[in-house]
């Protein structure tokens, strides 16, 4: 039995929906982070491994296990990108007539 064009599609962009939240969480992380970075001298990074004085401590924090690895990143990148790939691949394969109601992937 073939797949329905327009079930797959549904399938994959919701896999390129859990994607994109997932890159975009992580950017938000490392946004709020360089925020917080602008002012380093006020900063604690806590969860990290090191021990900032104590009269830093009751200040300005950042969670070490909020920042995403360069490989996590990258990761998420690559899988947002193939997710995209996915989206577009079974789009085209939806025919026009089938696509009333839906939107291409963004």
């Amino acid at each position: 039995m073939a797949t329905d064009p327009v079930h797959a599609y549904l399938q994959v962009k919701r896999a390129l929906q859990a994607a994109t939240d997932r890159v975009v969480k992580m950017v938000r992380t490392i946004q709020e982070a360089d925020g917080k970075l602008r002012a380093w001298d006020t900063l604690c990074i806590t969860n990290c491994g090191v021990e900032f004085p104590g009269d830093m401590t009751n200040g300005r924090k950042f969670d070490a296990r909020e920042w995403p690895t360069a490989q996590e990143l990258a990761k998420a990148l690559v899988a947002w990108h193939d997710a995209r790939r996915d989206a577009e691949n079974a789009w085209r394969a939806v025919q026009a007539g089938d696509r009333i109601g839906l939107q291409p992937p963004a």
